[in-house]
């Protein structure tokens, strides 16, 4: 059996990049709230600056380049995490549900990934909570409840963001709608990496803990195997 590799590090980037990702969506609704406003003015007939519409265009594109990056940086970082963190159960149960490398594949395979990656984080929460059972550790139950949350926003805000890829305004009715749609899917990528940045973190503490526990048992081990030990017990 594998021994338990720290995950500490990972879990650190995916949450940074996970805060920065809100940071920028609610940059993102205050941007598309004065563009909707922009918009309602121009359909309204109102005097505007041509400079004040090519400044939004720029923004708005220079925006979303930087939200893809951001998501891209995020999704690595946060695979990464979770396949470790799958790894290292494996290291303490043998009758898991899935391989490890399901913890990465499950996001790319149709269908599947509508439930699979959620599967799995369940099995992650539950186990982990068992394996510290055993050791007398008993962790709070916070991360079982963001489950469900956590999976349903995460699911909307991939549709809302595949939806929104493939729109195209052709005129000011549909940019206004668009717009609208945008700011709703900034709302729910806030929720839903809200709720992945609290899981990342409880399962963080979890990881920690696991890591201290596996520390004194091999102290222990290590004590009851000593020359002197066998001597006192001879």
């Amino acid at each position: 059996m594998k021994k338990f590799r720290s995950n500490a590090s990972r879990a650190d980037w995916a949450k940074r990049v996970s805060l920065l990702y809100i940071f920028f969506s609610v940059i993102g609704i205050g941007f598309n709230v004065f563009k909707l406003n922009f918009l309602f003015k121009i359909k309204r007939g109102e005097d505007f600056y041509q400079m004040d519409a090519e400044l939004i265009d720029h923004f708005d594109q220079l925006f979303g380049i930087t939200l893809i990056g951001l998501y891209i940086a995020f999704m690595i970082l946060f695979i990464m995490w979770y396949r470790r963190a799958y790894f290292n159960l494996h290291q303490k149960f043998n009758y898991l549900q899935l391989s490890e490398g399901w913890a990465a594949g499950a996001w790319f395979v149709p269908i599947l990934n509508l439930f699979r990656p959620y599967v799995i984080m369940k099995e992650m929460i539950e186990e982990s909570a068992n394996y510290l059972k055993k050791t007398g550790v008993i962790v709070p139950t916070q991360a079982n409840k963001i489950l469900a949350p956590w999976w349903t926003f995460f699911l909307l805000a991939m549709i809302l963001g595949r939806i929104l890829w493939k729109m195209q305004a052709e005129d000011i009715d549909e940019l206004i709608h668009m717009t609208e749609l945008l700011i709703v899917s900034f709302g729910v990528d806030i929720l839903a990496y809200f709720f992945t940045w609290r899981l990342i973190n409880y399962y963080a503490q979890r990881e920690k803990l696991t890591e201290i526990a596996e520390k004194e048992l091999e102290i222990v081990n290590h004590t009851s195997s000593s020359p002197e030990n066998e001597m006192l017990t001879i």
